[in-house]
């Protein structure tokens, strides 16, 4: 379980990602829903191929609140090699982006040099606990996306696929258009989640391959 910072107002409100392709595709004006279990359909496909890759994007490329965690790192190991830094601190699974690494529990004594991997953070860094605190933007499933999020997140979708799904040229422009004032009001909602709530991590993994 991780705790994160949430408002009453980015309650989850437990959609699947069948559910949020969909809501893009209704936004490209497709008038029926489609079942995102049958792989053998050609929109499905289409859909699917973009739909990780437009994910990772929008989750790592702003801190949004309610994917960010802190934990500290204890599982250490030196190098016996003769790399560029001393001390392999394994990261949580969950994890999709290094924000920044401290040395101090009150995450002030920020890290300067560090590399990250999938699954190792290498540096020289270390306190008198042999550990690190980490502040990273963690993988959650769809399910416990709060809903400005999603009226976001559906808006990108639809904008990422709607070129190769409709050759719209003008509804492109539209929607670029209303992507980006979607995205000013999440960011606008999100910067107001002070309260906490306890959710489960995913195992979405396939995100970080």
């Amino acid at each position: 379980m991780a705790t994160y910072g949430i408002s009453t107002y980015g309650t989850a409100i437990g959609v699947s990602a069948g559910d949020i392709k969909n809501l893009a595709l209704f936004t490209l004006g497709f008038p029926d829903e489609i079942d995102f279990t049958d792989l053998t359909n050609e929109t499905v496909k289409k859909v699917n191929r973009v739909y990780s890759t437009t994910l990772l994007f929008v989750l790592t490329n702003y801190p949004w609140r309610f994917v960010l965690k802190r934990t500290e790192l204890t599982d250490r190991t030196v190098s016996t090699s003769s790399g560029k830094y001393k001390y392999n601190y394994t990261l949580p699974v969950q994890l999709l982006a290094v924000k920044g690494a401290y040395t101090d529990e009150g995450y002030t004594s920020r890290v300067k040099y560090f590399e990250s991997s999938p699954k190792f953070l290498n540096t020289d860094a270390t306190n008198a606990d042999e550990s690190l605190f980490l502040w990273y933007i963690s993988i959650i499933d769809e399910t416990d996306f709060p809903q400005y999020f999603i009226d976001y997140f559906k808006y990108k979708l639809a904008l990422d696929l709607c070129f190769n799904l409709t050759g719209d040229t003008d509804l492109l422009q539209m929607l670029a258009q209303q992507e980006q004032k979607q995205l000013l009001t999440a960011k606008n909602i999100d910067a107001k989640q002070v309260q906490t709530r306890t959710i489960s991590s995913s195992p979405f993994t396939q995100i970080r391959r």
